[in-house]
């Protein structure tokens, strides 16, 4: 095989240099050890589990965990949850941390003792709001709140029961499966939209300054971390190395595009334009949306500008950030400081080959990629090897094909290709464009699940729609 140009994915042989933790874990081995759970038909009858029924039901078993959790007992909690599978799966709520833990025990204990530190209110965990009965999976759905004392806070979650038989044969109880809990809201910091509309600090890059939390970056995560910051009464200043914030998506390659549907990116406060719905988010959309956001709100950037180095104050409890600016160098001192850089994509990673130097042709990074006409047509490339295959790599792959070079793409590994449009199932991410369903509601639903639950409800979703589709070729 010959191509006279090769682009490399930005992603490909990260993983081989870097080490990661936890450990990476190989999601389908774990999905062969964990199956879903499986409900003996008959087990339950589902005509009687209608109306108030599935939130009784809920309140019984809740009220069980409440009364195990109060009195320290380990083994009441335990026996609360379904002995074959269960898990929970906490989202700063009570762990201060994103966490799952998968057995019963490790969750009673984890439980005891997080609600022990946290102060976990008088009542409990409380049904909040109706609860239903899935008839495919044999499972009560049922959103969950709650609060905690230490930090005070109101929180959130669901929990999801599974029916099993009792040593008799006969007497079904209802066990939780997954219980899922989410912080709301900080009691001491009340969200308030109006402060996004109150003016900025004036920041020349000339002056040392202070400030709260220190944001190096100005893409997605920085300004919007910067606006939830702002409702929170909680000052900030982001450094960004480009001229505006949004330039990370402007300056890179004209046929970039979000791969999911843009219902199911919104962003908090400022969603993005109607018109921009019915299709994927263009390079173009990004930046745009992103400077409006900066103005609409106020945010406080400095521009062109990069952070040299950082010590922290032991004693103080602070940061001293050095910034280099176009009018010379700053000083900030910060309480936080957090990075918003991205996953390291615009950080081009080349594989060193043997004997590369043989190659005559082009060879360049996807960072470095423009489009087929100036990156490749200009130097006479009428055949492309495209090495990778995430995003960026089909982009370029699609963009290529369609300025009528040829090219293949070359994977390390089988790549789980599918239409999009099964992402934009009402099932899946698709929820997100349902008449009436607001953006937390769908993310409280979507996010409570384990990864590896998502993972067997996602993988019998797309089974179920390629069988709705024999036509298609495979």
């Amino acid at each position: 095989m010959t191509a006279d140009a090769v682009l490399p994915n930005p992603a490909a042989g990260v993983a081989d240099e870097v080490a990661a933790y936890p450990p990476a874990v190989d999601l389908r081995t774990m999905m062969a050890k964990r199956p879903l759970p499986a409900v003996a038909p008959g087990t339950v009858d589902a005509s009687s589990l209608t109306g108030e029924e599935p939130a009784r039901l809920a309140r019984r078993v809740l009220d069980k965990l409440n009364a195990s959790l109060a009195a320290g007992d380990a083994a009441g909690v335990e026996e609360c949850f379904n002995a074959s599978q269960a898990y929970w799966k906490d989202s700063v709520a009570l762990t201060w941390h994103l966490r799952t833990f998968g057995t019963p025990s490790t969750i009673a204990a984890s439980l005891l003792e997080t609600s022990r530190l946290r102060g976990l209110s008088r009542e409990g965990f409380q049904v909040d709001g109706d609860a239903h009965f899935d008839p495919m999976f044999s499972f009560i759905d049922c959103h969950i709140s709650f609060a905690t004392s230490s930090p005070a806070t109101k929180a959130i979650g669901k929990v999801l029961l599974l029916p099993v038989r009792g040593g008799d044969g006969n007497q079904v109880e209802w066990k939780i499966w997954i219980l899922s809990t989410r912080v709301k809201s900080l009691d001491v910091h009340p969200e308030n939209e109006a402060l996004l509309r109150q003016p900025g600090r004036a920041i020349s890059g000339e002056q040392d300054f202070e400030t709260q939390t220190l944001i190096v970056g100005g893409g997605n995560a920085a300004v919007v971390l910067a606006a939830r910051l702002k409702a929170l009464g909680v000052e900030s200043v982001m450094v960004e190395r480009y001229s505006q914030a949004g330039d990370n998506w402007a300056r890179r390659y004209g046929s970039l595009q979000f791969h999911v549907p843009t219902s199911s990116t919104q962003t908090p406060f400022l969603p993005y334009d109607d018109s921009l719905l019915g299709r994927m988010l263009k390079r173009e959309d990004l930046a745009n949306h992103m400077r409006r956001y900066v103005a609409e709100f106020h945010l406080n950037i400095l521009t062109s500008s990069r952070v040299q180095s950082s010590v922290f104050d032991t004693s103080t409890k602070k940061w001293t950030i050095t910034i280099k600016t176009p009018a010379g160098r700053v000083t900030a001192t910060a309480r936080h400081v957090v990075q918003a850089t991205g996953l390291g994509s615009q950080q081009p990673f080349v594989p060193k080959l043997a004997d590369e130097g043989l190659y005559k042709g082009v060879a360049i990074h996807s960072t470095e990629y423009q489009n087929p006409e100036v990156s490749l047509k200009a130097k006479g490339v009428r055949s492309v090897l495209v090495v990778g295959s995430a995003n960026t790599a089909f982009d370029v792959l699609q963009d290529v094909h369609d300025a009528g070079l040829e090219v293949t793409m070359v994977a390390r590994s089988a790549t789980f290709v599918f239409p999009v449009e099964y992402l934009d199932n009402p099932l899946a991410l698709g929820a997100y464009n349902t008449a009436g369903a607001g953006a937390d509601e769908v993310d409280r639903n979507i996010l409570s699940l384990p990864t590896l639950v998502e993972a067997w409800l996602t993988k019998g979703l797309f089974a179920s729609l390629a069988r709705a589709e024999p036509e298609k070729d495979r």
